[in-house]
C-alpha cells in the first residue's frame, strides 16, 4: 500500500495508479486516491481540534464548511471548549 501510495521507494518494478507511474507522478497519485496513515507520529500529541484540522486540510476541506463540521462534532462528541486551539474557534460555537 505505501509504495502505491508513493510514500515508499520500490526496489524494483513499475506500478501505476490512475493512470500515473509511482516514479514520475507521486503528486497526483497523492491527490488522486487521498491515502492517509493510521500512524504518522504526531497524532498522539495532537488536540482533538488539531487532528480535524489536520484531516480538514488534507481532503481540501477549509473556511465556512470546515467550521461547520468542527461545530457539529465538537457538540455530537461533547468536547469541552478547552479542546479547541486559539486559532479554531469553532468548537467554543458549539
Amino acid at each position: 500500500m505505501r509504495i502505491l501510495a508513493t510514500l515508499l521507494n520500490p526496489t524494483w518494478g513499475e506500478a501505476y495508479v490512475c493512470g500515473h507511474s509511482i516514479y514520475t507522478h507521486p503528486k497526483e497519485i497523492r491527490r488522486a486516491i487521498g491515502y492517509m496513515p493510521d500512524f504518522f507520529g504526531v497524532y498522539d500529541d495532537m488536540k482533538v481540534i488539531e487532528y480535524l484540522e489536520f484531516f480538514a486540510a488534507a481532503y481540501r476541506i477549509g473556511g465556512q464548511q470546515a467550521a461547520a463540521r468542527f461545530a457539529t462534532k465538537c457538540s455530537n462528541w461533547s468536547i469541552s471548549p478547552t479542546a479547541a486551539t486559539p486559532s479554531s474557534p469553532a468548537c467554543h460555537a458549539a
